[in-house]
Formats: C-alpha cells, structure tokens, sequence
C-alpha cells in the first residue's frame, strides 16, 4: 500500500514533468506529425482506454480524423485497418513499451509498406517499442511500479491532451492544464480525508462518470 500510495502522491510532479518535457520536444513531434491526414492511436488494456480519450482529443483540438484500436485487435485484422493507416499517425501508447500485442501489431504494420509515421509514448526508455519507432516519447518519472496504474495512465493522458493543445495553438485549453496540474497536490490533500472515510466504508462497487475527452479515461477508472 505505501508504494500505491506515494505514486498517487506523487502523480502531480510527474505530470508536471511531462508537460515540460512535451514542450521541449514540441518541434520534433510538430515535425513528424506534418502532412499526416490522420490519428490513430493503438494501446492494450490501460492504454487503450486511454487511447480513447487521445483519439477525441485529437478530432476535437486538430480537426482531423482521429481513432483508436485495440493492439491485438490490429495485430489481426490489420488489412482490414489498411484504409486508416495508410497516411496516419500512428500513435501507440505503452506503459512498459514491451506488451507483446503492441510490438507485433507495429510490426505487422510496418510489414504492410504503408505510408504510415509510427510515433510511441512510453514510461521507460530503451524499450522494444522505440526501437520499432520512428520517433519515441519517453517519460520514465511515469512508471509505476505498483498494480494500480496512477502516475501512468495520469501521464498518458496529459500527454495527449496536453500536446494537441499545443500543437493546435489553444492557450486557454494549455493555461487550465497547467492550472489543474499546479493545484493537484493541495487538491489531493483537502480531500484525503473524505476520501479516507468513504474508503472505510461498506461497499464494493464505484461508478465513475465521464464524458467528452475524459471518457476513456474513466473507463479506466472502473
């Protein structure tokens, strides 16, 4: 319990940290990104879901089509995809950047010889994952190591909503973020105790509600 929750502590600072280093590296990723006529963002299981969100994201703040696959889901059925991924962006979104599905299915991709910009975002570095991409995000400080996946998926998430903000010149979407990130840990700590007593509570199931881009994130959530 205490390494869920000091990742859940800490999760501010690494979004913090993860919105500097998109600003670093903004140029790179403008660069690759231009002349793509489209989004798609592929990840499994917690990425996925995340994915989701990065997809709307994308349609919402770029104004250009944007969708999200499932890994294994393109792993087989990848001709199928062929008309999406030819002239895309191809997103993937990866905690470990070693998840078998996700590394086949970029292979499997790049077998077909489409014209196709293989970015990934991963919370380690060196992965197998990089080395199939064109161009990789790497943001370590967002790895857990503990199963409930907080720093990460806050991190996934940030990141992509954050960078289509930037890359689409929305001052005001990037001025809230910063916002709710500065204000997360004085957040987390008027609210512990309430959330401390709820925990102690008799209950087994939550509801998590969201919509628009938060949506797949909350399915997360769960």
């Amino acid at each position: 319990m205490n390494l869920t929750y000091s990742e859940i502590k800490s999760q501010y600072d690494a979004m913090a940290r993860t919105m500097e280093h998109v600003d670093a590296r903004l140029p790179e990723i403008a660069a690759l990104l231009e002349g793509c006529g489209q989004f798609v963002f592929v990840g499994s299981g917690s990425s996925y879901a995340v994915a989701t969100s990065a997809a709307l994201a994308a349609r919402l703040r770029l104004g250009k089509p944007a969708m999200a696959i499932p890994a294994g889901d393109l792993l087989l059925h990848a001709c199928t995809y062929q008309p999406v991924l030819e002239d895309c962006a191809l997103m993937v979104l990866s905690r470990s950047g070693e998840t078998s599905e996700i590394i086949r299915a970029v292979e499997r991709v790049r077998e077909m010889g489409l014209n196709c910009k293989v970015m990934s975002v991963t919370c380690v570095e060196g992965s197998a994952l990089a080395a199939r991409s064109d161009y990789t995000l790497e943001m370590p400080w967002a790895f857990d190591h503990s199963v409930c996946q907080t720093r990460t998926v806050a991190c996934l998430y940030l990141f992509s909503v954050y960078c289509a903000a930037k890359l689409a010149g929305d001052e005001a979407l990037t001025v809230d973020l910063r916002a709710a990130v500065a204000g997360g840990p004085a957040f987390m700590s008027a609210h512990e105790p309430a959330l401390e007593a709820v925990a102690q509570g008799d209950w087994s199931h939550a509801v998590v509600l969201g919509d628009a881009e938060l949506a797949g994130l909350c399915e997360e959530g769960r």
